[in-house]
């Protein structure tokens, strides 16, 4: 071997090496850093029977232990979504024990009642009934309210993740061209890499998709459902909202779906759906899971107003008068539109409250003549206790109760779902992470470059020396 090409070898380790230490150190600044990937140095000849060598950073990335990340962190952001829902709900009803839930709300008015029986002339303790009664229509509606308020946020969070995903899949088009056209230079591509990973990663939060390889470096996304979202460009979704969600409305009934270039994009199934993550939730959410709460809490609303409507109860009625519950917006019986009765759950006005005048009604039935009569016996009173009593099927606590039960349950398996898909996302994470940097490792290649590179300083002050040698003869 020649001198110059000695010098020559020398100075290309020398290069390589320094190369190498420089992405040891990125890949030690890097570690743990979102979508970043591990980066080594590879190296070829420049050329056949020429000295030194041609070095390129590749970038490093488990595909398939990231794509199983990703899919377990959406599905736990999915069913974190229905967590909260029904730990909220939950809540709202209040427990057993809670002095402002409804089970309390319910045995303060049955204790108002025997209370007035037993004294029927009392003002005060008819007043008493009034405001009992008002708390527990102001709890179903004040939890009924709770569901429409989440069910409405649902609609608003649809439109938001909408939003993102497309800002998304825009920014990865953009990556994939500028990738594409650096990696055609022969230019370093892995921090634009590192960045789209970031973004991949929140579009699979919002829905379940594969990654795919496409020439010159780029990527396409499909939903697991098989729609196509990205390939070459960005495929718009899009989402009409409702101005409000009404309790009646329902998905196909004045409410929409997503649609991707006009066809539907189903959230819960069928081809080319797109769930798997939030926005699949978010729907199920909107049209399964608080329609569930709110029918439920409509038909407890329906039985009260059934049951203290009854003429033994409440004494004889006339055409369209209300009970001891109507619908505050209607007060006919029965309600014009049964969705969203517990909302518009309230007191009849006559015996509210606020106004001690009418409170006799409760006593002397509410359909009476105008004038009290204090003489009466507390037969009505009785009867709006044999109403709440009455097992038919169920007495009102019981029926409060199971509402309870079934929501409780609810939240436990939202619970037990959330957990399994925590342990399933640290699982993934933790296998992701075993295919990323090691810093160990990092620190023992480290060393092996610094003694390539004191090697070739070697080299090239053994040649040094020769050369002035040789100058000298």
């Amino acid at each position: 071997m020649s001198l110059s090409s000695a010098l020559s070898g020398a100075l290309s380790g020398l290069q390589v090496a320094s190369r190498r230490a420089a992405t040891v150190s990125d890949n030690v600044a890097g570690a743990g850093q979102p979508g970043y990937g591990r980066r080594t140095v590879e190296t070829t000849p420049i050329a056949p029977g020429i000295p030194g060598m041609r070095s390129t950073v590749v970038r490093h990335e488990d595909a398939v232990a990231l794509a199983l990340h990703r899919e377990a962190a959406g599905a736990a952001g999915g069913a974190g979504v229905a967590q909260a829902f029904w730990s909220d709900l939950d809540a709202a009803l209040g427990d057993p024990d809670d002095p402002a839930g409804l089970a309390a709300a319910l045995h303060a008015m049955e204790g108002a009642l025997v209370d007035a029986a037993a004294q029927p002339a009392s003002a005060e303790r008819l007043r008493a009934v009034a405001e009992a009664v008002e708390r527990v229509a102001g709890k179903i509606a004040g939890t009924a309210e709770a569901v429409a308020d989440r069910r409405q946020g649902a609609e608003d969070r649809i439109v938001a993740e909408v939003a993102q995903l497309n800002e998304d899949l825009e920014a990865v088009a953009g990556l994939n061209t500028r990738i594409a056209k650096l990696g055609a230079g022969g230019a370093a591509t892995a921090a634009l890499e590192d960045q789209r990973s970031v973004v991949l990663s929140r579009i699979s939060g919002a829905v379940a998709i594969e990654v795919l390889p496409r020439d010159f470096g780029a990527v396409a996304v499909i939903s697991k459902g098989g729609q196509v979202l990205l390939d070459g460009g960005a495929r718009p979704v899009s989402f009409e909202p409702a101005p409000q969600v009404l309790p009646h409305l329902r998905n196909g009934a004045g409410l929409n779906g997503l649609e991707v270039r006009g066809h539907p994009a189903p959230a819960d199934g069928g081809h080319g759906h797109m769930g798997g993550g939030r926005l699949a939730a978010l729907f199920a959410l909107r049209d399964g899971d608080a329609v569930a709460a709110q029918d439920q809490l409509d038909g407890l609303a329906g039985e009260l107003v059934a049951r203290f409507s009854d003429p033994a109860a409440v004494g004889p009625l006339g055409a369209g008068e209300g009970g001891l519950f109507v619908d505050r917006e209607a007060g006919a019986v029965p309600p014009p539109e049964p969705e969203g009765l517990a909302a518009r759950l309230a007191i009849n006005p006559l015996v509210a409250s606020g106004d001690p005048s009418g409170h006799w009604r409760l006593r002397d039935g509410l359909g009476a003549a105008a004038t009290p009569d204090p003489a009466t016996p507390p037969g009505l009173l009785h009867g709006i206790l044999d109403a709440f009593a009455a097992r038919d099927p169920r007495d009102v606590p019981a029926m409060a109760a199971d509402l309870k039960s079934a929501w409780s349950a609810q939240r436990g398996r939202a619970d037990g779902a959330v957990a399994r898909a925590g342990a399933a996302a640290a699982a993934a994470e933790e296998r992701a992470a075993a295919s990323g940097v090691d810093i160990d490792a990092e620190m023992r290649r480290l060393i092996e470059i610094e003694q390539h590179y004191a090697a070739s300083a070697r080299v090239m002050s053994v040649a040094g020396e020769m050369m002035d040698r040789l100058t000298r003869i």
